[in-house]
């Protein structure tokens, strides 16, 4: 008996040691401010490697050793916090926002700083205003909510381009059009760069070259305008910068968002016109007075019948081609974050019927936004967006005054009331000199399809503890082609049997940055270094194929080659090459005195054979007297830099 005593005591003693060495097994509930769950955050036993990420409800269970004092939870965009441990074993932890908010600050170009830390003049307009009024594209977001940013859409077509003018033109001879950067790569094609050639070197409708983009999609845009701001980018930052970041996922629970806008588009006044008594009673009048005065032999145009027949006429062409035009828009967005990065999927869908008769504008569009984080020091990205659109245009934007050739809504007001039927031109009778409105409008093709590519992607790598090292792969790709024929019916192609046309413009564009950042704050000092070295490469090209005197109207302009005159075929090719360095500098001291140095060096295949290179240096200097002693006692004042 005192053997087995002997033989069982060391055990038990061996299992009591061993459950001290174990610990204890703890369970509990990570949210955030407002109670909602945090999926995906990561509670850590401190100085350990033991470690747990809560489920999509935002629990977690952990076996900790006997030593362990305190737990550290942590989640992307909010403040880490320690726990201590003690006897307990529930926990429920709540975790703060991040102090630095993305509406805390701005982005400069290559980098972002506080909104109170900013010495030149920048502008930014956040999501909520941006959507508010449930826009069609981004362009038409920004108008009249940016001071010094004037936003016009040079023609009221479906997809039409817009012009935007950051504090007035700044050129004679060059562009005006500021510099978009999308997710930190510079987009620099133009409406009328991307926009295919036309029949009609008169027609003057530009497609706009930013549709692709979603407002939806869209998380902020930050508007450069000074030259302070705006020297980092060299040259092409001489009418401003836009600054366009898209939208990532944001912490919690995977959302799914979905988004049904219908509207209505309609002519705001139409011109009084004569109806169709008065216009003949005012041509009779015209052929007296030539008898009368010129001694001409006219016969009147309408007899006393034909003016009676006329009385309770209201015939209005502008009726007849002007619609209450339909817009319908629809999406999807799933987004989410976690500790380990973030997502965002979007598809949009947008029907816009225009106010005239056979002309709309259809897109699809694709995006997404991943952010993954593969380890501490190192991330990576990407932001994705493909669409495909189509432009059914009706020939509006024109330079030419004369009836014949100007364009449908010049065809509405002169021709003839006293025609009530379409007609189909054949240069004779009382609308020998103009196309009826109907057939205009009903006849022509002016068809644009597009394809857009646009991905930006990054790769960063914190180095040191203050250092980090960005690089940048940036790809554009657009394609539109234009498909347009002017059949006998109408003025243009009547007298040549028919006029077609097939255009087509390539534009892609490769991006690489390499950025090096440092960020250092002691004591009453600040300093933040970025300096980078970029590449950019643009290639396009265009064509265009022109016949005229088909044998028939049937296959429109699906058969050039069977045109009696076939035009030379025009085509081109170029390409440009930028390579810059560029470094700055931003110095604040005691949270009153901020400092910002720049320089940049381009190197450009644009520029002259002998002055290939131009450098653009900037400084800019803020002061924050709110935050001096003699005013911080002040009621009436709280910012003022």
């Amino acid at each position: 008996m005192r053997k087995l005593i002997f033989f069982y005591l060391p055990l038990f003693m061996l299992a009591v040691l061993q459950s001290v060495a174990q610990g204890k097994k703890i369970s509990g509930t990570v949210t955030d401010e407002n109670g909602a769950a945090l999926p995906g955050a990561t509670v850590l036993v401190k100085n350990t490697t033991i470690s747990a990420v809560t489920d999509a409800n935002g629990k977690f269970s952990l076996d900790v050793p006997a030593t362990a004092k305190m737990l550290v939870c942590s989640f992307i965009g909010m403040e880490s916090q320690e726990v201590m441990i003690g006897n307990r074993s529930a926990f429920t932890i709540k975790l703060k926002s991040s102090v630095t908010a993305l509406s805390d600050v701005v982005v400069i170009g290559y980098g972002i700083v506080r909104k109170a830390d900013v010495t030149g003049a920048v502008q930014r307009i956040d999501r909520d205003d941006l959507t508010r009024d449930n826009p069609i594209n981004i362009l038409q977001a920004m108008q009249g909510k940016l001071a010094g940013v004037n936003v016009t859409q040079n023609d009221g077509a479906p997809g039409a381009g817009l012009s935007i003018r950051v504090r007035g033109s700044n050129s004679f001879l060059g562009g005006t059009e500021p510099l978009y950067v999308i997710d930190g790569v510079p987009f620099n094609n133009s409406n009328s760069g991307s926009t295919p050639s036309s029949i009609g070197e008169d027609e003057k409708q530009t497609i706009n070259v930013l549709s692709f983009l979603n407002p939806n999609d869209i998380e902020s845009i930050d508007i450069l305008k000074d030259a302070s701001a705006t020297a980092i980018y060299g040259s092409r930052g001489a009418n401003g910068v836009v600054l366009i970041t898209t939208r990532k996922g944001r912490t919690g629970k995977d959302r799914v968002e979905l988004s049904v806008n219908f509207g209505i588009a309609e002519v705001s006044k139409r011109l009084n016109m004569l109806k169709p008594y008065d216009f003949a009673k005012y041509q009779n009048l015209s052929y007296q007075n030539s008898n009368i005065y010129d001694g001409t032999t006219y016969t009147l145009p309408y007899t006393n019948l034909e003016l009676d027949s006329l009385l309770n006429d209201r015939t209005n062409w502008q009726d007849a081609i002007f619609r209450r035009g339909l817009f319908q828009q629809y999406g999807v967005n799933v987004s989410g974050a976690s500790e380990s990065g973030s997502h965002s999927l979007s598809l949009n869908y947008l029907n816009q019927e225009g106010t005239i008769i056979n002309s709309g504008y259809q897109k699809i569009g694709l995006s997404f936004n991943l952010n993954r984080n593969i380890a501490k020091v190192f991330r990576v990205g990407t932001s994705t967006t493909v669409s495909n659109s189509t432009t059914n245009g009706v020939k509006t934007g024109t330079d030419k005054s004369d009836a014949a050739s100007a364009g449908v809504i010049r065809s509405a007001l002169t021709f003839p009331p006293t025609i009530r039927t379409e007609e189909e031109f054949d240069g004779s009778g009382e609308g020998f000199f103009i196309t009826n409105p109907v057939i205009y409008s009903r006849d022509v093709l002016n068809k644009v399809t597009g394809v857009n590519i646009f991905s930006s992607n990054y790769a960063e790598l914190t180095l040191f503890k203050d250092f980090k090292l960005r690089q940048n792969l940036g790809f554009n790709y657009g394609s539109n082609t234009r498909d347009q024929y002017y059949p006998r019916s109408v003025y243009e192609g009547f007298s040549v049997k028919g006029w077609g046309l097939k255009s087509d413009n390539l534009w892609t564009s490769l991006v690489s940055e390499s950025i090096l950042t440092y960020n250092k704050k002691k004591g009453a000092h600040s300093i933040n270094v970025t300096g980078a070295s970029t590449f950019e490469r643009t290639n396009g090209q265009s064509k265009r194929a022109e016949a005229k005197s088909f044998p028939n109207d049937l296959l429109k302009n699906e058969n050039l080659q069977s045109a009696e005159q076939i035009l030379p075929i025009i085509n081109n090719r170029y390409q440009s090459t930028l390579v810059s360095f560029l470094g700055r500098v931003n110095y604040g001291f005691d949270d009153r005195y901020m400092l910002t140095l720049s320089y940049r060096q381009d190197g450009s295949s644009k520029f002259g054979k002998n002055n290939k290179w131009a450098g653009f240096p900037s400084a800019g200097f803020a002061w924050k007297i709110h935050n001096e002693s003699f005013l911080q006692r002040s009621t009436v004042i709280n910012n003022l830099i």
